[in-house]
């Protein structure tokens, strides 16, 4: 018997965790019940009745595990709720559709109203569509101050240490291996803050025992979140790293991460610093014996400053 009651517990367990969260914010609710069909909807942009008493806010959001998440699905749910506190009307505040960075469900905001009639005049009092205008200004200023610039040019140039052992085409261990390193940057990101880019860096040192040169070209996946005036920046990537030194040249793969601040000047130059690490695997140098636990490949860590360019 306790098997049975379990297995019905699970299972009405997974038909709820599969529906979206619905979140209400009463302020007022009337006994009389409404039926989901006799709910009107009012999408973004439309306007709402004069007689329109507001009764709380409603929202319906991915549960990160919710399937039943379709734009009617959601809309229902939010209607039966609505129904449920007295209410015959939704005014829908925002809609957030699935995407490819975000959620897979389609998730809404609201108010739930009381309506008398859908009589519509401008030049009387409008309370609750006041209401909807002043949110969506705000909210459209908020994220005009969080939203990054969705193109950006970085040129910058600093200092790069090698912090691997290193040993030139004759054996000897390197002493000295810091450098100077520069690197070129184009950034592309969406309205999340999530893209792409591509990175060239480039690092030059003169040894006693030569001078060395690495290169390393790569596609990158790009987050970069804005306050204000202040961006912060993450790359992650993979690509070509090109070692070249008086005796010896290799391409191989190369890998790097990435993470910076950027202060905005103007709204199309910005200063920034960041700090990166790129690490290349190399092949085996003839005359270098490499022990069990050794491997061949160069790992530098880079801090540089520069300018950016935004548009």
């Amino acid at each position: 018997m306790k098997a049975v009651n379990l297995f019905f517990s699970f299972f009405l367990f997974s038909l709820v965790a599969c529906s979206p969260r619905v979140m209400t914010d009463l302020v007022k609710t009337y006994p009389d019940m409404v039926s989901v069909d006799s709910v009107v909807v009012f999408e973004p942009g439309e306007t709402i009745p004069n007689t329109a008493e507001s009764l709380g806010r409603i929202a319906v959001v991915d549960r990160g595990t919710s399937t039943k998440c379709k734009y009617d699905q959601v809309l229902r749910l939010a209607c039966e709720q609505t129904g449920k506190a007295g209410g015959n009307g939704l005014a829908i505040t925002k809609h957030l559709k699935p995407s490819l960075w975000g959620s897979s469900c389609h998730q809404i905001t609201g108010i739930m109203i009381r309506l008398k009639d859908m009589d519509i005049d401008t030049l009387k009092a409008n309370s609750v569509q006041e209401s909807i205008e002043l949110s969506s200004r705000t909210t459209q200023e908020m994220q005009a101050k969080r939203t990054p610039p969705f193109n950006t040019i970085e040129a910058s140039v600093g200092y790069s240490w090698i912090t691997s052992k290193l040993y030139s085409s004759t054996g000897e261990k390197y002493k000295k291996k810091g450098g100077l390193e520069w690197k070129l940057v184009y950034d592309r990101v969406f309205k999340n803050g999530l893209g792409f880019g591509v990175l060239y860096s480039g690092f030059h040192a003169s040894f006693l025992e030569g001078n060395m040169k690495l290169s390393y070209i790569a596609p990158a996946f790009v987050g970069r979140t804005r306050i204000d005036n202040w961006i912060v920046k993450y790359a992650i990537g993979c690509g070509l790293f090109i070692y070249d030194d008086d005796y010896w040249h290799a391409n191989c793969f190369g890998f790097h991460v990435e993470a910076g601040c950027e202060y905005r000047l103007t709204k199309n130059i910005g200063i920034g610093l960041s700090l990166n690490a790129i690490s290349g695997t190399l092949p085996k140098q003839e005359g270098v014996e490499l022990r069990k636990d050794e491997s061949s490949g160069i790992v530098r860590v880079n801090l540089l400053g520069g300018l950016r360019f935004y548009f």
